[in-house]
């Protein structure tokens, strides 16, 4: 499968503007993406993994967090 264009940049966008607010929030300990995402203890962040929802993975101690953008119309 291939991709590109308006559709991609925008995915792209979108992981890199949510995979760094979870990242500032591990350097300042305040949840700025999900209420109680600090606390379970973020040990990694993946971008474009093998899973079905693969925009961002956010792994915790206890859980995984799947993340993926709604996609748009573009005209």
């Amino acid at each position: 499968m291939a991709g590109g264009g308006a559709a991609t940049n925008s995915g792209i966008d979108f992981q890199h503007r949510l995979g760094a607010l979870a990242m500032l929030s591990v350097l300042t300990q305040i949840d700025l993406v999900l209420d109680g995402l600090v606390a379970s203890g973020i040990t990694e962040l993946r971008f474009e993994t093998h899973d079905d929802i693969d925009d961002l993975v956010i792994a915790t101690k206890q859980q995984l967090w799947l993340v993926q953008e709604i996609g748009r119309a573009h005209v």
